[in-house]
């Protein structure tokens, strides 16, 4: 055998080694990590979470393939009479700049402040398309759903209020019973929303729209918004119902008047890690930001729940409250006067 002959056939068995080696073999398509993370909206400045980065570093490390974010994901002038769609749109410039090194593909359900408005949701499915929507990743399938309410039929700008579905349409649970059916080949279901459409017992979503996934391979059903925590987990009929949020800018006198607010605060910052390996499939919870937030600090807790140091005026003040309380204790005490003295002279007493 000369050299040449030799060099060739060297070549062509590193050829078969490589295609042996990069052939996506069906382990390969069974083999699959993606993380979810909710609520990562910055303020009504424009300013990003303020621990953006301490974020997209600890989801970095967990190298997914894909991520799925579960809405809120910007502020969207939710505040503002008429939304400016050109800072909207600068808005979601920012925040996909941010999450770039991730290094993974974004998969967006939109929340009440993605979507608020038409102006806001025409933004929306123009940049990600239309909701509800199906991305197939090997045999996995996940169902992209939108919860959000609003009126397309009053024109802007309108007053917005904080509104949600308390159930998904009845074209969207079609939807999802149309799209199960066309991917029963699918090993494993995930299912994305913003809202936590099953924290009550008797919330529609059990009778109407949990029976439907039960019947196929779902193996999760997440959310990404507020209320009354930050995160949350039930399992039904082997479905795992999660709620993973990210908490952004938060302010010491909310957490003094609102217990569920202080509840909250408690909760670390979190994400969601999935790994999927056959027929396995495992959930982690990360914290993000833990070291970064203040919020668990000895600092805080005494802030929240510092007991004021009150004079005998203030304490008066207090008791008495403003003016306009004065004058109608003072009118009431003088009422008793009055009434005092009539009844003292009809009974002939002074």
């Amino acid at each position: 055998m000369n050299l040449f002959t030799r060099c060739l056939l060297v070549a062509a068995a590193a050829l078969a080694g490589n295609a042996a080696v990069s052939a996506p073999g069906k382990a390969d398509e069974d083999r699959l990590r993606f993380a979810v993370m909710g609520h990562l909206r910055g303020n009504e400045n424009g300013e990003l979470n303020p621990w953006m980065d301490e974020i997209v570093e600890s989801v970095a490390a967990e190298e997914p393939q894909a991520l799925f974010l579960t809405g809120d994901m910007i502020w969207a002038e939710y505040h503002a009479e008429r939304v400016d769609r050109k800072a909207v749109a600068q808005d979601w410039d920012m925040l996909e700049a941010a999450l770039r090194p991730i290094g993974a593909p974004l998969h967006i359900v939109p929340g009440n402040h993605d979507i608020n408005d038409p102006v806001t949701a025409a933004l929306f499915h123009e940049r990600f398309g239309p909701r509800p929507a199906a991305v197939r990743i090997g045999s996995s399938l996940f169902l992209l759903l939108d919860s959000t309410l609003y009126d397309d039929t009053v024109p802007t700008p309108s007053p917005r209020t904080y509104t949600r579905t308390d159930l998904l349409p009845a074209e969207q649970a079609e939807w999802i019973r149309q799209t199960l059916a066309e991917h029963e080949d699918a090993r494993h279901v995930f299912v994305f929303m913003h809202h936590v459409l099953w924290w009550e017992d008797d919330a529609a979503w059990w009778t109407d729209i949990h029976p439907i996934l039960a019947r196929h391979p779902v193996r999760a059903v997440f959310a990404g918004d507020f209320g009354p925590l930050k995160f949350s987990h039930t399992e039904r009929d082997g479905i795992q119902y999660i709620q993973s949020a990210i908490e952004g800018f938060s302010h010491v006198q909310t957490a003094r008047n609102f217990e569920s607010t202080r509840v909250m605060n408690y909760q670390f910052e979190n994400f969601v890690v999935v790994d999927v390996e056959g027929d396995s499939v495992e959930f982690h919870v990360r914290t993000a930001a833990a070291l970064a937030t203040g919020k668990q600090s000895p600092e805080r807790h005494h802030q929240i729940f510092a007991r004021e140091v009150l004079t005998l005026s203030d304490k008066l003040e207090r008791a008495l409250g403003g003016p306009t309380r004065r004058t109608l204790l003072a009118g009431a005490a003088l009422l008793c006067v009055l009434i005092g003295v009539v009844v003292g002279r009809i009974s002939g007493r002074r």
